[in-house]
């Protein structure tokens, strides 16, 4: 029954519509057919470090979102067997998802990787997340001067030069565009436990240039954040090597008592490189037990 309609008579129709009513057809009136939108593609996302760890786990939790995902990596794909834009069936690939072979700290091997995406992306990727890192455990008196370039290689200048490029291909674009960097609790606390001065330094690092990329891209539409873990079950983290010492450690100093979880880690990366954080930018995200306020 209509709403306002005796019972039996014809609604009012929208001007136009080519109908009496809500599905009333007038008499011989021709039949238009229903128009469809096209469904909207599949947000792209650049995952680096994806062969393991926290990058393994961001692309799993994109993938299960819905995104298309490629990523980068050390042991990745050779660049000459690269997939193509409109190439073989996704399917058929190795995997769930093209890994391309990059190493972070080489500027060549990044700028060669990312033309590589741009065949298989020509648009460009929506969002970026950057997991690609290194963790090396000495103590300052031991770290030699080309150790302490090797962490910041990979960590500092890694961070840099795969936001560089990703800023290059996306500055051109429309709608929400992200990049996501990997900082560390170690940015703001030291740890007697397992020294690395190189490390955190490299990760302090990446929180200032978070910061400033922030400012500089945002009149361009870029959002840039980053994550900083605290200690995170990965085949990086050494700590729990010695269960007493671990659950002292996590006694003492992380609220929550327990270490975190790659897949924890990735569902922050992923939200961050979404649209539903469009209005924030330049933050970093402890993602760390609460190990960071106390």
């Amino acid at each position: 029954m209509t709403t306002g309609a005796a019972s039996g008579a014809p609604s009012v129709g929208t001007a136009g519509s080519g109908t009496a009513g809500y599905g009333t057809a007038l008499p011989g009136a021709a039949q238009e057919p229903a128009r469809q939108s096209p469904a909207p593609r599949a947000r792209r996302l650049l995952v680096t470090g994806a062969g393991a760890g926290i990058g393994a786990a961001t692309a799993a939790v994109a993938l299960r979102r819905g995104w298309e995902v490629a990523g980068l990596d050390l042991a990745g794909t050779p660049l000459a067997e690269a997939p193509r834009a409109g190439g073989a069936d996704p399917a058929a690939r190795p995997g769930p998802f093209p890994i391309l072979q990059c190493d972070v700290a080489d500027e060549d091997s990044v700028e060669r990787a990312f033309a590589a995406l741009d065949a298989l992306w020509p648009e460009g990727p929506d969002a970026v997340v950057h997991c690609a890192g290194v963790y090396r455990v000495t103590p300052l008196t031991e770290t030699s001067a080309a150790a302490w370039d090797g962490v910041l290689g990979v960590n500092a200048r890694g961070s840099f030069l795969v936001a560089r490029e990703a800023a290059r291909r996306m500055r051109s674009g429309s709608g929400d565009r992200a990049i996501v960097l990997l900082s560390s609790i170690g940015a703001i606390r030291g740890d007697d436990h397992e020294p690395s001065a190189a490390y955190s330094s490299s990760k302090g690092a990446v929180s200032s240039l978070t910061g400033q990329l922030a400012a500089e891209l945002g009149a361009l539409g870029i959002r840039v954040n980053a994550v900083a873990p605290g200690v995170i079950d990965t085949a990086m983290t050494t700590l729990t090597d010695d269960p007493a010492a671990a659950s002292a450690f996590f006694a003492q100093r992380v609220p929550l008592r327990r270490e975190g979880t790659a897949p924890e880690v990735a569902e922050a990366c992923v939200f961050l490189a979404s649209p539903e954080a469009a209005y924030i930018s330049g933050a970093v995200l402890p993602v760390d037990g609460g190990q960071s306020v106390l």
